[in-house]
């Protein structure tokens, strides 16, 4: 791993300012997700993305939330306690936890929507670290990848650990994926979409 998020800003994960600029409702419904769908967060953290797709997919649907770090998985539970929701599920994963792949017999059903937000670029073989992942995603199921643009900005990790589009674009093909399209979500993001054919 490049560099791990601190656990202990996850609080800076939910701010007014992340919200205004990174949507997360709005990012996952022009995406495709809809109710009733199995919607697979990996590196979820607190539960940013997770807790705005358990809204979407509702009561039908599923969300299935993987994270490295115990603790931000605890502080989604609380969350999802406030929230009053229980289609959430989380499992811990990474160093000293599993791989994707080790724990595709607990999933009730493989996902039709996998995010990966800002997680890429923590991984030193991406190829493989989606490899791990992608047999949980049912033939013709989507993948979002959301991460920091490669540039100089005061806010992030250092350009040096940063996935540039074109890399990520030529791993995307390497594993298999069609890419569907990519673009500028604004200063500091880039979401690139892919399918599993």
């Amino acid at each position: 791993m490049a560099k791990v998020f601190n656990p202990a800003n996850r609080d800076k994960l939910h701010s007014k300012e992340r919200e205004r600029i990174l949507p997360a409702q709005r990012i996952l419904q022009a995406c495709g997700l809809k109710e009733g769908q199995v919607f697979l967060d990996v590196g979820c953290g607190n539960g940013y993305f997770s807790l705005p797709a358990a809204q979407i997919v509702g009561a039908a649907g599923e969300v299935h939330a993987f994270d490295i770090s115990q603790e931000m998985l605890d502080d989604l539970k609380e969350r999802m306690q406030e929230r009053a929701l229980d289609n959430i599920k989380t499992y811990q994963v990474g160093e000293g936890g599993t791989c994707g792949t080790e724990i595709e017999e607990q999933l009730t059903a493989r996902g039709d929507m996998m995010l990966m937000a800002n997680i890429l670029h923590e991984v030193e073989e991406p190829a493989d670290f989606l490899e791990c992942y992608l047999p949980l995603l049912k033939d013709q199921a989507r993948l979002l990848v959301i991460d920091w643009r490669k540039k100089e900005m005061d806010k992030g990790p250092a350009l040096e650990h940063r996935l540039d589009f074109e890399s990520l674009e030529k791993v995307i093909r390497e594993v298999g994926l069609k890419l569907e399209y990519s673009r500028i979500l604004n200063e500091r993001y880039y979401l690139l979409v892919a399918d599993k054919i």
